[in-house]
């Protein structure tokens, strides 16, 4: 998902909306142990699958005119939802903690998003036109202007383009063989730092009338912009649990079990990990 936060002078109110994420990582991990506690790191990369979203509310005020030179006082409520879908690589380097079969990894990682796409959905929204010349308000009605919603276009993406994570997992391995490992880990991602684009100063309304000045045509069309001048910064997390397989390549197996569920701590060994997600 996305932290986002709202551009100086928005008046939208923009929060995260939950996405998912799903992938496969390839990991090697080694520990210098002494006893049953080890400490060194763990290196790898991986390729997935998610989408991040953001919802939110919107009020646009502005003045229009029509072909009669009357004064159209503009008020448009909005709800809307921007959903991006995108293919992601990682790389990650940890400092790797092992406490007997408990596992702890803390580190960088770095996400770069691939080809994502974007979808802005309106799922309501209400356009008020006033007529102060005749003190008039005329409501969601087509010589004003209108939007059905729900509304959908696909819009430019705001992810960034890549993100440094720091991202934190601990969890607990349970032994199939003397090398072989079932591991299961809660883990979280937070985007310490991303490149951000420029914001745009014409904070071009999300829902836009536009003027009446045809009077054969008088009826006014609706656009739908982009959330992405509403938006100044954007702080990409993601969070759940992974699933994995561990193969030991080190030497000394045996004192490592032995070390594992006696607590024997006059014994110094290393264990090299290999790890799929």
């Amino acid at each position: 998902m996305n932290i986002p936060s709202a551009a100086e002078k928005s008046t939208a109110d923009v929060r995260s909306g939950l996405g998912g994420v799903g992938g496969i990582d390839l990991r090697y991990t080694f520990y210098s142990c002494i006893g049953t506690t080890g400490i060194g790191f763990t290196v790898g990369a991986g390729f997935g699958y998610g989408s991040a979203a953001l919802k939110g509310t919107n009020t646009d005020q502005y003045t229009n005119m029509d072909y009669l030179n009357n004064r159209i006082d503009y008020t448009i409520d909005s709800k809307f939802r921007q959903t991006d879908k995108f293919a992601q690589t990682n790389a990650s380097l940890m400092l790797a903690l092992c406490f007997g079969n408990f596992t702890l990894n803390i580190g960088p990682r770095f996400m770069l998003p691939i080809s994502p796409s974007s979808n802005l959905t309106i799922e309501e929204a209400h356009i008020n036109a006033y007529y102060p010349t005749y003190d008039v308000n005329v409501t969601d009605q087509m010589i004003t202007g209108v939007l059905t919603t729900p509304y959908t276009q696909s819009v430019s993406s705001f992810l960034p383009k890549y993100n440094v994570l720091m991202g934190a997992e601990i969890g607990y391995e349970f032994s199939i063989t003397d090398k072989t490992f079932l591991g299961f880990q809660l883990f979280a991602d937070i985007s310490v730092w991303s490149p951000q684009s420029p914001i745009s100063n014409l904070q071009s309304p999300i829902v836009s009338v536009s003027p009446i000045t045809d009077s054969s045509s008088p009826v006014p069309a609706v656009s739908v912009n982009s959330l992405n001048d509403r938006i100044a910064g954007m702080r990409y997390m993601d969070f759940g649990l992974r699933a994995y397989i561990a193969f030991s390549v080190g030497k000394n197996s045996e004192e490592h079990e032995h070390l594992r569920f006696n607590s024997r701590r006059d014994t110094k060994y290393h264990r090299n990990r290999y790890r799929w997600w």
